[in-house]
C-alpha cells in the first residue's frame, strides 16, 4: 500500500496531465469544475492533498462530458474543446455543466 507522499504525488500528477489534456488554463479548469482557483493551485503545486474521491469524479465528468468530441482550431495552437449532441451539434465550453 502505498504511502501519504505517493499518493499525493500521484494524485497531483494525475490533476495536472487531465487538466492538460482538456487544453483547459488553471482558471477555465477551476471554473469549469466550480473549484476555487487557489485551492486547485495548491494540489497541482502540492501543497494540499486533494481527496482521491474528488479527482476520480473529476476523471469521471471529463470522460463523460467533456471528451465526447472535440475539435482544434485556433491560430494559437491551443485545443478547443467542443461537446458533440446527439444531433452532431457542437455545445460551448460554457454550457457543457
Amino acid at each position: 500500500m502505498e504511502n501519504n507522499e505517493e499518493r499525493k504525488d500521484t494524485n497531483r500528477e494525475l490533476l495536472i496531465r487531465l487538466r492538460e489534456e482538456t487544453g483547459m488554463s488553471r482558471k477555465e479548469f477551476s471554473e469549469y469544475f466550480q473549484v476555487p482557483y487557489r485551492t486547485l493551485q495548491d494540489w497541482e503545486l502540492g501543497n494540499r492533498t486533494m481527496p482521491d474521491y474528488l479527482l476520480r469524479l473529476m476523471m469521471y465528468k471529463a470522460n463523460r462530458r467533456y471528451f465526447l468530441a472535440y475539435e482544434a482550431k485556433g491560430s494559437d495552437g491551443r485545443r478547443h474543446w467542443r461537446r458533440t449532441n446527439q444531433n452532431g451539434n457542437h455545445g460551448g465550453v460554457s454550457g457543457m455543466c
